[in-house]
């Protein structure tokens, strides 16, 4: 048995350096397979990449139907090369219409087929069938195979092949491809709406929790310092009457009641703000975090989400910053759980860890059959950005029951330092 020489043996430098150098091609790869698959598989995103999608196949379909006219020409029912070019060159054109008009597209590509022996613009009417068909696209892909095996024979009967093998090539290969593709779109399409609405209904969600937290700061206020203002205007009115008029006692009462009134008017403006459309993001840094989760847990509820808390109180009024990032990790773990786990139970929780304010997001398996959906980890990328800009940082991965966990981590502030005593 025979060793292998040292010498050519790749040392683990020499290995990773060949994987760095390879890992931005492999990307490359990945990215081009990825687009195409796109292509394929997904529907145009606008009609003008549909109509260029539709001219290159039928840009494809002609000039293939030209390569097949010089073997096939003899076999068809139309003799003459320039004459079977010229069908294959009108079955491509009426590609244009396989979006719309697939069966029709479908009954010339079989008329094609009889007049030159092309298999062509059959493979891609066959495809176009199964993808864009309205009216049973299977009892026509029936009737289709029974015609081109009825023609085939009459054209070609000495064939030593079964009837259906040339049948089953031109269109029952690409009716399935076609039926996997249609599949796939309807499923993503499914998705992508499932996606929406849970984003939608966490959404709402987080609005109705804001606007509770609004209504009760903005109340919370007019009824405290409401009701100073209107005891301190009442009371520099009944002192102004009291004095003697136009003392300084008497001017100091006014000015004193006017000042009142100014700042009563700028808490009722900043009441309205508070609690109208513009307001929506007022006083963020003065929300109560826990009564908003609750809130919001509530919310959800009521939407059939399973929503489970353990809050401990901050201790401390939380910055704009974390505010944010907190109602922005808890939206996102919550949009995540609704597509990815739908009826899994969701458990929020706050505490404080080893000087850390820590949130958890964390929802179980899904109750229901799972889904596969990519959105492109936008949110994760948001929610790290937000969670570096507060100073914090955040993790996430699946648990070992099976289920998907949110961790955010917020370093508490430094205490402030004692001040000197007095020599």
């Amino acid at each position: 048995m025979t060793s292998m020489n040292p010498e050519l043996t790749p040392t683990p430098r020499a290995l990773e350096r060949i994987r760095k150098l390879s890992a931005p091609w492999c990307a490359r790869v990945r990215q081009r397979v990825d687009r195409l698959a796109t292509r394929v598989f997904d529907e145009p995103a606008t009609a003008a990449d549909g109509r260029r999608s539709d001219l290159l196949v039928a840009l494809t379909c002609g000039v293939l139907s030209t390569g097949a006219a010089y073997d096939l020409h003899p076999q068809g029912l139309v003799s003459g090369l320039a004459a079977n070019a010229a069908l294959g060159w009108a079955a491509a054109a009426a590609l244009l219409l396989r979006r719309r008009l697939p069966e029709l597209v479908t009954v010339l590509a079989l008329a094609e087929s009889a007049g030159s022996g092309d298999r062509a613009p059959l493979i891609f009417a066959s495809y176009a069938l199964a993808v864009y068909g309205r009216r049973s696209p299977w009892l026509w892909a029936t009737v289709l195979v029974l015609g081109y095996i009825t023609v085939d024979q009459a054209l070609l009967p000495d064939l030593d092949r079964p009837p259906g093998y040339r049948a089953s090539g031109a269109i029952v290969v690409p009716f399935v491809l076609g039926l996997v593709v249609r599949r796939h779109r309807t499923a993503m399409a499914a998705l992508r709406e499932r996606a929406s609405q849970a984003r939608s209904t966490v959404g709402r969600a987080v609005e109705f929790a804001l606007l509770e937290e609004r209504t009760r700061i903005a109340q919370h206020t007019h009824d405290e310092l409401g009701h100073r203002l209107t005891v301190l205007t009442l009371q520099a009115a009944a002192l102004r009457l009291k004095a003697e008029p136009g003392s300084e006692l008497a001017q100091r009462a006014e000015a004193i009641e006017d000042t009142a009134r100014g700042t009563m008017s700028d808490v009722r403006s900043m009441l309205d703000m508070l609690q109208g459309p513009a307001g929506r993001e007022s006083g963020v840094s003065r929300l109560d975090f826990p009564r908003f989760v609750e809130s919001l847990a509530r919310n959800m509820r009521f939407a059939g989400m399973e929503v489970e808390t353990e809050i401990e109180e901050p201790g401390r009024e939380l910055t704009a910053s974390e505010v944010a990032v907190l109602r922005k990790v808890v939206g996102e773990g919550l949009t995540n759980a609704a597509k990815h786990a739908a009826g899994a139970r969701v458990t929020i929780s706050l505490a404080h860890r080893d000087g850390m304010l820590e949130l958890q997001v964390a929802n179980g398996p899904a109750r229901q059959p799972r889904q596969l959906w990519d959105s492109g980890g936008l949110g994760l990328r948001g929610m790290r950005a937000a969670a570096t800009d507060a100073g914090g940082d955040l993790s996430c991965g699946p648990t070992a029951a099976g289920g998907y966990r949110l961790r955010l981590r917020l370093p508490e502030p430094a205490p402030a330092p004692a001040a000197a005593a007095p020599l």
